[in-house]
Order: structure tokens, then C-alpha cells, then sequence
């Protein structure tokens, strides 16, 4: 049995996963304190929400892509046509990201970072 793919999703996984964890507590924050005391609970709310409306959305999308290329895939088997959908939602996340990292230059560029 080789378990070298299993080890490989495994340390990707880790990797996104701790990139994630360091990020995520920093913009909440960041952007908590861009709103008034009062509003903070209401602030975090809407963080929260915001997390588990894109998890879900984002899992839903990725599945119909794979459903669709599954379904118009030549391939002769099961795993074949299983492949084919995995690669194309792999693209179409690898885009997404490209397109995100592209959004946050752009928007990040001109801000000038506070000396204090």
C-alpha cells in the first residue's frame, strides 16, 4: 500500500490550514476595529455568517462543476470521469485564487502602513 499520496494532502492541508489560521484572526481583527465598540458583537456576527455562507456556497459550486464535467466526460470509468471533475473544480479554485491575490494587490497597493 502506498499512503505517499495520503501524506501529500495531508501536509497541503496542514499548510492551508495553519495559512488560514494566521490570516483570519488578523482581518477580523483589523477590521473590527475599523467600527465603533458597539457594533463589534454585530461585526463578529457578520464574520461569522459571511465564513460559513462561503464554505457552503463554495462546496456547492465545486460539486455541480464536478456533477457537470462527470456527466460530459468520454471517460470509460467511474474514477475516470470522477478525475476529469476533480481537475476541472481544481482549475476553476486555482482561478478564484489568482483572482483573489489580484483583488488584494490592487486594493492593498496605495495603502500606506501606519507608524507608530
Amino acid at each position: 500500500m502506498n499512503n505517499s499520496g495520503s501524506l501529500l494532502i495531508i501536509i497541503f492541508y496542514l499548510i492551508i490550514m495553519l495559512g488560514i489560521g494566521l490570516v483570519m484572526g488578523n482581518i477580523m481583527t483589523t477590521s473590527l476595529n475599523l467600527i465603533t465598540v458597539d457594533q463589534n458583537a454585530d461585526g463578529n456576527g457578520l464574520f461569522n455568517m459571511a465564513q460559513q455562507f462561503s464554505g457552503a456556497a463554495g462546496t456547492s459550486i465545486v460539486s455541480a462543476i464536478m456533477q457537470f464535467v462527470q456527466q460530459i466526460s468520454t471517460a470509460s470509468s467511474t474514477a475516470g470521469r470522477t478525475m476529469a471533475g476533480a481537475q476541472v473544480a481544481l482549475f476553476f479554485l486555482f482561478v478564484l485564487v489568482l483572482v483573489a491575490v489580484c483583488l488584494l494587490y490592487q486594493a492593498t497597493k496605495n495603502v500606506d502602513l501606519v507608524k507608530e
